[in-house]
């Protein structure tokens, strides 16, 4: 099997150690159940991290079925998405992004196909690094901004499940950006019994994926241990041209009962991933003219495009140990220690999309030369962390403590280079002397650069019922980040600069629910957010640290949820007060920020599904969001005014359909909402088969079935519009899997 070509010595390891558990368990059993797929929630964030301990309330043919789904003990909005609709209705080469993007006010697209390229997630119109990730309940993200890689960490095989909170949530509720919300993924759970499954998928693009998920259930003659591998291997062309794309992961997750009461996690995972894209990866209105919008890269060696001169090689892994324990009757304890890393090694031509221009030429050559230049960049990072979790049960209530420490370290730095002069091979990092710096840097680097953060939060809870049907919950967080850069050459300035900033701010929580009937309930909220500022204000020859004002949000937020036998439906409103919001735009080829002050952030949401007798549901979900700064009352940048959903899931015996229609509003592109920057609204319509034929699973699916190619996003390169680059919807592909389970 293709996905047993293990690429590394992890993947090694997490082989002969799953076969060594398995070798003590005996016969095999059959079951392959998922008891995780009935669903999710983050209300308790005391225990928030295990895929087994989450749960949805409420019953029904309409739970069963829902796409996404809610909690009657919800305290903020949230969409739930399974395990069992992650595999039958989202492609199998996707990453978190087109999960996600199901709930309501979440929008994106890939325009390469699914999973094939790196894609960003936008809720509420906050955009990637305005809300937190976490996985197990661990946040994680980039260390110059919290952003994120969607396909560098966890791809959909290893996702047991998903909860996409639009809220900072509880003060429990952890991430280096607590203000937009959280998209929560939880691992594969564990299983009882042992169970196996091997999985193959073909599709368009020359596209191929496999995947090997083994569990080996409790082993009694290792007192209950528990282990589950999962190992993935993709390839594609992409459907933009020569976009290639090779990724391999490879995860393992054991649990040890120590007792009684308590239980030990090691989580660990690596993925590696080799992709074709230069940095600047749009097309032009000539080039799509030329070329179609599929245009991407060449293979013409005498062009910036072609795509050896545009290559990206990222490395990850992420790893936990977790402490589980119940401390005599009524006190709980959750300790997890953590590390993950980021390595991105890129080599990229130079304003690919400018060929033919007289402008082309190296830093370090003569202006105009023809030669094709570029550029060697590197970011690679490394975060330690640890979160506490205590809580106290008492007759009236439930303290819920901790306390979040992390650290990280980031090496970054850029090169000019000449793929003309020298064939890319490795690029040597000059040798600068710290104690003697140059006051002006060499030509050919654009910045060297070391930084990084200490990052500490205590935070506590007290739950508390004072009636009947009735949950409040006070909370309180402190938020203290320290951010500091070493930098022989610094980004954007260039000059030598060593600095820090401390940023620190206390946050206040209440949240309420309150119980009508068993099948009804609804909530408030109000609570702080926070943001820590950028890298890039570092970025300036003398930065004022002192006078920086991280971005803060003020959050208000009421709601329903009712879950009934046929019918489940949830809907919110809020409204959000954000100062300092920053912006970026893109002004001679560098990336400038602007403080603009203010915005206000309000919609309404809603999402539900209707089941009949005959296994047949209907869902639909939307939202309309108004996020305007609050000088020009206008549209942030980037923001979709309004996203809807709606689609049906038939179950008959061992046959099941899925069709869902994803539509994205109106936005600008450019802040201002100026008419050359529109975008008008876009959807995705996908439609999957599956057939059961005795462990035999099928699953056959369309995706884009309509050939939607429409203007997804734009970027303004300043004031050279002839150079904008285009984003476009990714063509139709089709895919067909064949899982085989033991």
């Amino acid at each position: 099997m293709a996905c047993l070509n293990y690429r590394n010595k992890f993947s090694l390891l997490a082989a002969t150690s799953i076969v060594a558990l398995t070798s003590w368990h005996g016969a095999f059993a059959a079951d392959n159940t998922q008891k995780a797929d009935a669903s999710a929630t983050t209300a308790d964030q005391a225990k928030l991290g295990s895929i087994e301990e989450i749960l949805v309330y409420g019953t029904g043919m309409a739970i069963d079925l829902a796409p996404i789904k809610s909690s009657l003990d919800a305290t903020e909005p949230v969409s739930i998405i399974t395990r069992k609709y992650i595999e039958d209705a989202i492609p199998q080469t996707a990453d978190f992004a087109p999960i996600a993007q199901i709930s309501p006010s979440a929008s994106g697209t890939n325009k390469n196909g699914p999973g094939f390229q790196e894609s960003k997630t936008v809720l509420r119109g906050f955009q990637d690094g305005e809300y937190n990730m976490t996985y197990d309940g661990i946040p994680f993200g980039d260390t110059n901004n919290p952003t994120h890689h969607s396909t560098s960490f966890f791809p959909g095989s290893t996702i047991g499940a998903m909860a996409v909170d639009r809220g900072p949530g509880t003060a429990g509720q952890l991430g280096q950006a607590n203000f937009g919300g959280s998209i929560n993924m939880f691992s594969l759970d564990l299983g009882d019994k042992f169970s196996g499954s091997q999985s193959f998928t073909g599709g368009s693009f020359d596209s191929t994926n496999f995947v090997t998920t083994i569990r080996t259930g409790a082993i009694d003659e290792l007192g209950g241990v528990k282990a589950v591998l999962n190992l993935q291997e993709l390839n594609t062309d992409g459907y933009l041209t020569h976009s290639y794309n090779k990724a391999f992961n490879q995860t393992l997750k054991i649990q040890i009962p120590i007792g009684d009461n308590a239980k030990f996690t090691a989580f660990g995972s690596h993925n590696t991933i080799r992709y074709f894209q230069t940095d600047s990866d749009g097309a032009t209105l000539a080039q799509v003219a030329q070329f179609g919008k599929n245009f991407a890269l060449s293979d013409d060696p005498t062009k910036a495009t072609y795509f050896g001169y545009n290559v990206t090689h990222k490395e990850t892994d992420f790893e936990y140990f977790r402490l589980q324990a119940d401390v005599m009757d009524a006190i709980y304890i959750d300790d997890t220690a953590y590390t993950y890393f980021y390595q991105n090694d890129t080599l990229s031509a130079l304003q690919a999309n400018y060929v033919g221009s007289a402008a082309l030429g190296t830093k370090a050559g003569p202006a105009g030369n023809k030669n094709v230049p570029g550029y060697s960049k590197n970011n690679e990072y490394r975060v330690w962390g640890n979160i506490l979790r205590v809580s106290r049960s008492f007759s009236f209530g439930e303290l819920r403590t901790g306390m979040w420490y992390e650290r990280a370290s980031t090496k970054r730095y850029r090169f000019d280079y000449d793929f003309t002069l020298a064939p890319p091979l490795t690029t040597p990092t000059p040798q600068l002397v710290k104690d003697n710096r140059e006051k002006t840097a060499p030509l050919n680097i654009n910045y060297l650069q070391h930084s990084g953060w200490n990052n500490y939060q205590p935070f506590v809870d007290f739950e508390f019922k004072p009636i009947e049907g009735l949950t409040l919950t006070p909370g309180f967080k402190y938020v203290s980040f320290k951010r500091f850069t070493n930098a022989d050459v610094q980004q954007t300035s260039r000059v030598p600069f060593i600095g820090s900033g401390t940023f620190s701010k206390a946050l206040e929580f209440v949240t309420a629910n309150y119980k009508i009937a068993e099948t009804w309930s609804v909530y408030a909220q109000y609570a702080k957010g926070f943001l820590v500022p950028d890298l890039n204000v570092f970025y300036q020859p003398k930065p004022n640290v002192r006078d920086l004002k991280p971005q803060t949000s003020t959050n208000y937020q009421i709601g329903t949820v009712f879950n009934a036998d046929k019918f489940t439906f949830d809907g919110d409103v809020y409204y959000i007060d954000f100062n300092d919001k920053t912006s970026s735009s893109l002004v001679n080829g560098e990336t400038v920020f602007t403080n603009l002050g203010g915005a206000v952030y309000k919609g309404i949401e809603a999402q539900g599904t209707y089941a009949f007798q005959q296994g047949l549901a209907v869902f639909a979900n939307g939202s309309i969001n108004s996020a305007k700064t609050k000088d020009t009352h206008k549209q942030i940048a980037k923001a979709p005014q309004w996203t809807a959903a709606f689609g049906a899931i038939l179950k008959y015996g061992d046959l099941g359909v899925t069709l869902v229609d994803k539509v994205v509003g109106d936005q600008w592109s450019i802040a201002g909402e100026p008419a050359g920057y529109k975008v008008s609204p876009y959807n995705t319509t996908d439609l999957t088969a599956t057939y059961d034929y005795r462990n035999i699973h099928l699953i056959a699916g369309v995706y884009n079935l309509l050939n939607s190619t429409k203007i997804s996003s734009l970027s303004s390169q300043g004031s050279t519009a002839a150079f904008d680059q285009y984003y476009f919807q990714g063509g139709r592909s089709f895919q067909v899997t064949a899982k085989v389970s033991f």
